[in-house]
This record gives C-alpha cells, sequence and structure tokens, in this order.
C-alpha cells in the first residue's frame, strides 16, 4: 500500500501552509483573544479553491456557508431548540428561539415569554391575544418535536391536552387536563402522634 502523497495533494498542502503562514499566523492572538475570525479570509480560502467539499450530498445538516461567509444565516432558516427537564415521567418541555420560549409543565399552566421585551422571563404572555399565533407555532413543532423522537414529556396526559389546545383551541386557556385521583387521607390521628413522639414520647 502507498502512503506517499500524490503531487495534487502536495500541491494542496502547499497553498494551505502558505495561506495559514502569511494570513492566519500574523492574526492568530486576535482570534483567540475575540473569539472570532474573519469572514474575508473565508472568502480567500472558497477563492483557493480549499472550502469545496465534493459528498454524496446524503449528510445530515444544513449547509451554513452562507452564514460563515457573509455572517447572516439563510431567510429560510427557522431555528428552534428544544429542551426537556430529566428525571421521572412527570416534568416539563420546552420550545425556544431567538425570540420566545414556550414552556408546558405537568405541575403548571403553559408559559409563554418574549425574550426580546422580558429577558428576565418574569410576565406569562401565554393567554395574550397578540401572541395567539405564536403560541399555534410554537406549539406545533413542539407536538412534531415530540411525536418525531418519541419524547417522553410530550406522551404526558398534561401536556398532550394543553398542546391540544394550544394548537387547536379557541378563545381564552382553559385546562382540560384529565382529572387526577385525590391523593390517599393519611391515617387519623396519625400527625397527632408523631407530635408527641417529637416531645418525648406518648404519656
Amino acid at each position: 500500500m502507498n502512503f506517499e502523497f500524490t503531487e495534487e495533494q502536495l500541491a494542496v498542502q502547499e497553498v494551505a501552509r502558505t495561506f495559514a503562514e502569511k494570513r492566519l499566523k500574523p492574526r492568530a492572538e486576535e482570534f483567540d483573544a475575540e473569539a472570532k475570525m474573519d469572514r474575508a479570509l473565508l472568502k480567500e480560502l472558497g477563492d483557493l479553491g480549499l472550502m469545496g467539499v465534493t459528498s454524496a450530498g446524503e449528510e445530515h445538516g444544513r449547509d451554513a456557508s452562507q452564514l460563515l461567509t457573509t455572517g447572516k444565516a439563510p431567510s429560510d432558516w427557522n431555528d428552534v431548540a428544544f429542551l426537556r427537564s430529566t428525571g421521572e415521567e412527570r416534568g416539563w418541555l420546552a420550545a425556544v428561539t431567538d425570540r420566545y420560549k414556550i414552556i408546558y409543565s405537568t405541575a403548571d399552566v403553559p408559559w409563554l415569554f418574549d425574550l426580546e421585551k422580558d429577558p428576565d422571563e418574569l410576565v406569562n404572555v401565554f393567554n395574550d391575544p397578540a401572541y395567539r399565533e405564536t403560541v399555534r407555532g410554537l406549539s406545533q413543532k413542539l407536538a412534531d418535536y415530540g411525536k418525531k423522537y418519541n419524547d417522553p414529556r410530550a406522551a404526558n396526559a398534561d401536556i398532550q391536552s394543553d398542546l391540544e389546545w394550544a394548537i387547536k383551541g379557541t378563545g381564552p386557556y382553559v385546562s382540560k387536563r384529565p382529572e387526577r385521583p385525590p391523593a390517599p387521607a393519611k391515617a387519623k390521628g396519625a400527625k397527632e402522634k408523631r407530635r408527641k413522639k417529637s416531645r418525648g414520647g406518648e404519656q
């Protein structure tokens, strides 16, 4: 087996080395200190043919070249991050964009925060009519995520009920969560017995 580089590979290596020495090395400390890269250099790399990669076109993910070369994401990007609590089935599920955060919980009513107007997340605008379409759109994305990835939070009956209203419901939010059976009553007198024992035992 021959492990030597071909002439073409050696030529690419030389082009990359020369570019790094002349264009990157002098500014390396600047890039490290500011944690950023000069996008004009990416354009130069492209002009040298060092940014093009031939592939089968079957990779997952998106083409981020426009973001890297211009600093602006493509207009059809609509990013939503999905977050969830850990642990058992009960907990919360959330969808977050650069502007909004919507949260569904097994222990509380749904919450929507407008992160631009309320960065400290203090005001719940879930029921504000002005945000109805935002609630509907984010809730649909959250439901789609839960279905696609079989998220157990999305399968929770309380969260499912709230998501269904958010996507299809009209008018003010009214919880339609399934009723839970009442917690079992504690034995009569048990609390009083514990109190007596804490005082030094029963008389």
